[in-house]
């Protein structure tokens, strides 16, 4: 059973109760992500979510890495060209630690000078490290072809020129105006009280009185396009794409079972016809996105 909670703040508690589980998984998702960016900040939200692991003004670094692997837990982020999300999972005794961890790294990131540095040298060669493996590159590529000038098609990472340009003073502009404004769900399920999910996201989130966050978002044009890049090694890459549904489409339960017959698994149409019976391809997929 889900139960949901609007805070004063403007987040969003959602929480579901496995009373027979041992263990409860928080996540924070920031509706920040990379199409809220501009032109000359092209990475920067994932920028703010490697910054915010490297200090916060209640622990350090260090403190951050061992708050939850100390008791057996996990703790971890990503970002998308929509959300940026925070996740933690760890027995249910320590549900308070969770969400007390998550909100500190959210409310209290301190953006310090020398680890700005050391991360963008990490970040560059995260950058590197894509374009080095086709198999990543190229949905990168294929999102910047269909989308064209929309930030959905800029790559969540960067490019190295891009973040060149981003200075200390733009993370920390973009971290107030995207992080603090109230639009974030918390999302809990495992062995938990969704009361208790409530007054801990109360204590841990010190946000100011609910402002959401402005950000303008245009829905993009979908443009009809093939390329072929030529790069050395062993192997071809081939992406084909076509417009998909939307979360709120009555019909997308059909395209999960279409997914699933077309290419979501070895007993798929696309993965025994070319890989079972011609032996043309190692990996063969479809996916909905």
């Amino acid at each position: 059973m889900f139960r949901k909670t609007v805070l004063d703040s403007g987040i969003t508690v959602v929480t579901e109760n496995h009373e027979h589980q041992r263990a409860v998984c928080v996540g924070a998702f920031i509706l920040t992500g990379t199409r809220d960016e501009d032109s000359k900040h092209i990475g920067i939200t994932h920028f703010v979510e490697h910054m915010i692991f490297k200090g916060t003004k209640n622990r350090n670094a260090s403190e951050i890495s061992r708050s939850l692997e100390c008791v057996g837990g996990e703790l971890n982020a990503y970002t998308t060209r929509e959300y940026t999300c925070i996740h933690a999972l760890s027995l249910k005794e320590d549900l308070n630690l969770d969400i007390d961890v998550i909100g500190d790294l959210i409310c209290n990131a301190r953006f310090s000078p020398l680890e700005f540095e050391r991360e963008k040298k990490v970040i560059l060669q995260e950058v590197g490290m894509t374009e080095d493996t086709p198999e990543e590159f190229i949905f990168d590529l294929f999102f910047e072809r269909i989308y064209g000038k929309s930030s959905l098609g800029w790559p969540i990472l960067g490019s190295a020129k891009s973040l060149d340009q981003i200075a200390r003073g733009d993370l920390i502009k973009y971290y107030k105006e995207g992080y603090l404004k109230g639009n974030i769900i918390v999302a809990a399920a495992g062995c938990l009280d969704h009361e208790e999910v409530v007054a801990g996201v109360k204590r841990a989130f010190k946000l100011k009185k609910k402002s959401l966050n402005k950000m303008e978002r245009k829905v993009p044009e979908w443009i009809t396009t093939r390329e072929v890049v030529q790069k050395e090694g062993e192997q071809t890459h081939i992406v084909v794409g076509f417009e998909g549904l939307s979360y709120v489409e009555p019909r997308r339960f059909d395209s999960f079972v279409l997914n699933a017959w077309l290419g979501g698994g070895m007993s798929s149409k696309l993965y025994q016809s070319i890989r079972e019976k011609k032996g043309l391809a190692y990996t063969v997929y479809s996916n909905l996105t």
